[in-house]
């Protein structure tokens, strides 16, 4: 009897690991170059540990801590697939707490019927079979997935290395060196694409930045169509074909522009010239924090903020995942996070006593939408989840962009007045247009397939830019962000960077496939959807 207990305990204990081990591996191999090795150390540390702690101590304490002991691989296992009972809770018609309540009894349910049968049943055999089981699955994933984050594409890291040096890189030297407050708002359509899409007049807030001699350029379109494309193109002021041509179109690889966006070529110009650089990240892990800044301000210092992304999607699958992002607490926190940011941002000019850079990823009015016109935090937004119709995240996205419209303002009238006689340079610069609403309704969809009205609504983004007239000229834009940075550090260097003649807008297939690009700039220049052309 002893050999058959023990037996139990050690298939247990080991398929307890297992079960730790397959949900991380999964989102690696989800997410192929997203993710960093360092980044899912600590979490599997932590997961392993627990599934071999706590089935153990469960044995020692005998009885029916036995039998939970013998059940907790299966629960563990479930634990992290509660999103799925949450899911079910759903589609029976309960939503908020009460569909995380319904998820939660359902994988209570669980729990219990599993260390029913295994005091039923006999307990070796059934912890032999969900051993195997479990480490069969966890052997491969978990394989898989190290080779994935251990990979490392030699050629594809001196296609990036070469893609940083190769950009613009003027001397910037003297006194007075301008403060540069360079925004990002996600999504944040141009004022045809709010109109056509969102039946928004963005008149009047172009209008009032227009009067404060901001150059806003009307018919603006991004160089790509997701974020981590058009970051990594316009922070380094280069389009994406070298590293498309060694990646080729099948490759799902994100790691290599996320280096790009992280060791990005602005800012290395700029603090090579003594620029203090401030960078206020969001919830998205290319951005949440830059180790070349000298100070990262994300907005609220939580537990859950501290997480990585690797750690925090972890948790998404999980019961706390309910907690965490759809609980009152988070539903705050996510508000008062975007509202203390964008303060911040009035008083960035004051920060230091050299010249300031200031680059700022906002997500707004990028989903969740988390406000009203007024400021004040709601229930998150979203659709088509949340129960929101198209009409009603509509309206939500023109409260959201009303709301942003005010802070920016504010935020440019702030530092305008702060001014220390070195002069400002300001930048208000959209990664992407808003989402089509096919493309919110399936997130894998084969964005090869949009119309024209799609693919508009998609690249019309706003880009405007101030600087001081007086000592640089009247402000202006080329038609994409590609040439943003190439004419502000011209500015400030005073030297002549050459622009990028060849302003082309790529669509890439979908996010698993975002180097397979054709080229969209035929349709944004109003001719016929036949001039879309794939690229070699």
């Amino acid at each position: 009897m002893t050999t058959r207990i023990d037996r139990a305990a050690m298939m247990t204990i080991g398929a307890s690991a297992a079960a730790a081990i397959m949900p991380a591996a999964a989102i690696v191999l989800d997410n192929p170059g997203e993710i960093a090795a360092g980044d899912v150390v600590r979490p599997i540390f932590f997961l392993v540990g627990a599934a071999l702690i706590v089935p153990a101590a469960l044995f020692a304490v005998g009885g029916a801590g036995r039998f939970a002991a013998l059940a907790f691989p299966i629960a563990l296992f479930a634990f992290f697939k509660f999103t799925g009972f949450y899911t079910l809770a759903e589609f029976a018609g309960l939503h908020g707490a009460a569909a995380a309540i319904g998820g939660a009894i359902a994988f209570a349910l669980i729990c219990v019927a599993a260390a029913d049968v295994f005091r039923r049943r006999d307990a070796a055999k059934l912890a032999s079979f969900v051993f195997a089981i479990f480490g069969a699955i966890a052997a491969g994933s978990g394989a898989m997935a190290a080779l994935t984050l251990l990979k490392a594409n030699k050629a594809q890291q001196r296609v990036v290395a070469n893609m940083i040096a190769s950009a613009p890189q003027p001397a910037l030297g003297g006194a007075n060196l301008p403060d540069v407050i360079y925004i990002v708002p996600d999504r944040y359509g141009s004022d045809g694409v709010l109109a056509s899409m969102f039946e928004f007049d963005n008149g009047e807030f172009l209008d009032a930045l227009a009067d404060r001699g901001v150059f806003v350029r009307r018919d603006a379109r991004s160089n790509y169509a997701k974020t981590i494309a058009s970051l990594a193109s316009t922070l380094n002021m280069t389009d994406l074909s070298p590293l498309a041509a060694s990646l080729g179109p099948n490759s799902g690889d994100l790691g290599p522009l996320r280096d790009l966006i992280r060791d990005n070529a602005a800012q290395r110009t700029l603090r090579s010239a003594g620029y203090s650089y401030l960078h206020f990240g969001s919830w998205w892990e290319p951005t949440r924090r830059n180790p070349h800044a000298d100070a990262n301000f994300y907005g609220v210092n939580t537990a859950w903020s501290g997480l990585s992304e690797f750690e925090r999607t972890l948790l998404r699958y999980t019961p706390l995942s309910w907690i965490a992002t759809d609980g009152a607490s988070a539903e705050r926190r996510e508000c008062e996070r975007l509202k203390s940011q964008l303060d911040r941002l009035e008083t960035v000019r004051k920060s230091s006593p050299g010249p300031v850079f200031a680059f700022a990823h906002l997500t707004l009015p990028h989903e969740p939408i988390t406000m009203n016109k007024d400021g004040a935090c709601i229930e998150h937004i979203y659709f088509p989840s949340r129960r929101a119709t198209w009409e009603q995240y509509k309206s939500a996205y023109r409260d959201y962009v009303a709301y942003l419209n005010k802070r920016l303002i504010g935020i440019f009238d702030a530092n305008k007045a702060a001014d220390d006689g070195r002069g400002m340079i300001f930048v208000i610069q959209a990664d992407e247009g808003p989402f089509p609403r096919r493309l919110e309704l399936d997130l894998d969809m084969n964005m090869h397939e949009f119309n024209e009205d799609e693919v508009r609504q998609k690249f019309g983004i706003i880009n405007a830019l101030y600087w001081d007239r007086d000592r640089y000229g009247p402000p202006y834009l080329t038609q994409t962000p590609i040439n943003n940075w190439r004419l502000i550090l011209s500015k400030i260097s005073g030297e002549t960077a050459p622009l990028v003649a060849d302003e082309r807008s790529l669509l890439m297939r979908s996010e698993e496939n975002v180097y397979d690009m054709i080229d969209v700039t035929g349709v944004l220049a109003g001719k016929k959807a036949s001039a879309l052309a794939r690229l070699d």
